[in-house]
């Protein structure tokens, strides 16, 4: 057997002896947040409760189930499960009025239709002696579970699965409360932790394998949790400084003093206007503000013109948006996203690229083999 081999765990119809059956059922519709009626019907008709898992996830699984007291049935991946004989240390769940347990015999295909009708007539006409003619344990001795016509063109297999909302909730949590502790450390320590950004995709990848998480689908949502929440938080922390600086700026500064302010701003604009208004003009104002010496305009490099006209063009998107401002509170609006945008880009270096991109990866893998340090939830 090959280690990357995969199992279906099915139900097997039994109990354990000394369980009693409605109360196992009951069991596990309440774990599985199912009703009764429906988890009564996957446990008598032995279907899977989950399909192509490792060996190591479903014994655990069918340890889960038969702590309520279901036996359960390891099978290799599509493997159908074969009625069996009841032994001393099981109990057969009785079956409902919608089967008939009639013996197969090794007939002519006409001749177990026929007597399929026949005993299906039988269990609608005659319910009592029904029951007494064929019990659960003649049903499972025989190895003969015939289905009515009601019910025989259903025998897909159905699977219980986690829920979906509650790993989203799982991850989702997991991600805004590793932003906030991103911004908690970054404030109140000075200092943004790469380890930190690699503990929060352990988290977001945790909390949602808790919850059942498992395969691709869900390692793309963590890893962009991951994501947002570590970007998220550095975001928060830039945002807190700029509030910070403007907030001093606001009780200490004059309104004269931010008057002087705005007017050197506003001042910066004709200059920066004209230096980019043509190729050769953008020259001439490297050289008379001294930024190249000893050149001719026309031989500065094409590379430092190109520099320099970013640099210039910033400046002068930056210098009439602090020079509309008219009061120190337009100010603080106009500026603020200006100054967040800024810290933030300022932020990163190439060890905060690594740790996010570890941070993402461990969310990512951990919810893709559904496995992690708190292990998972029974459900």
């Amino acid at each position: 057997m090959t280690e990357d081999a995969l199992f279906d765990v099915h139900f097997t119809g039994k109990v354990k002896t000394g369980h009693s059956p409605k109360a196992a059922i009951a069991a596990f519709a309440k774990l599985a947040k199912i009703e009764t009626t429906k988890a009564a019907q996957l446990v008598k008709n032995n279907r899977a409760i989950k399909k192509s898992v490792s060996l190591e996830r479903a014994e655990s699984l069918r340890q889960q189930m038969e702590k309520l007291g279901l036996l359960m049935a390891i099978k290799p991946q599509g493997e159908t499960i074969a009625p069996q004989a009841p032994d001393s240390n099981t109990q057969p769940i009785s079956g409902s009025a919608g089967l008939t347990l009639a013996p197969m015999e090794p007939t002519e295909m006409s001749r177990e239709q026929q007597a399929s009708d026949t005993a299906t007539d039988t269990a609608q006409q005659e319910p009592e002696a029904h029951t007494q003619a064929f019990t659960p344990e003649t049903q499972l001795a025989s190895g003969a579970i015939r289905y009515n016509k009601t019910n025989a063109a259903d025998d897909s297999t159905e699977e219980i699965s986690p829920s979906t909302v509650k790993i989203l909730l799982a991850a989702g949590t997991a991600a805004l409360l590793g932003a906030l502790l991103w911004k908690f450390v970054a404030i109140t320590f000075e200092l943004e932790l790469g380890l930190l950004a690699w503990a929060i995709g352990g988290m977001i990848g945790a909390a949602a394998v808790y919850f059942g998480a498992e395969g691709d689908n869900a390692g793309y949502l963590c890893g962009a949790l991951a994501l947002v929440a570590i970007l998220g938080g550095k975001y928060w922390v830039a945002s807190s400084f700029t509030e910070t600086y403007l907030a001093e700026m606001n009780n200490h500064i004059t309104q004269e003093e931010f008057d002087d302010f705005i007017s050197v701003a506003r001042d910066q604009i004709a200059p920066l206007q004209a230096a980019l208004a043509s190729d050769r003009a953008l020259r001439e104002h490297i050289i008379d503000n001294n930024y190249v010496v000893g050149v001719s305009p026309s031989e500065i490099p094409e590379a430092t013109v190109a520099e320099f006209r970013t640099q210039l063009q910033e400046d002068l998107n930056e210098a009439r948006e602090v020079g509309s401002a008219n009061t120190i509170e337009e100010f603080s609006e106009q500026y603020g996203h200006i100054a967040t945008s800024e810290i933030f880009k300022a932020s990163f270096g190439w060890l905060d690229f690594l740790f996010l991109g570890l941070g993402v990866y461990t969310a990512f893998n951990m919810a893709r083999s559904g496995s992690s340090p708190l292990g998972r939830k029974a459900y």
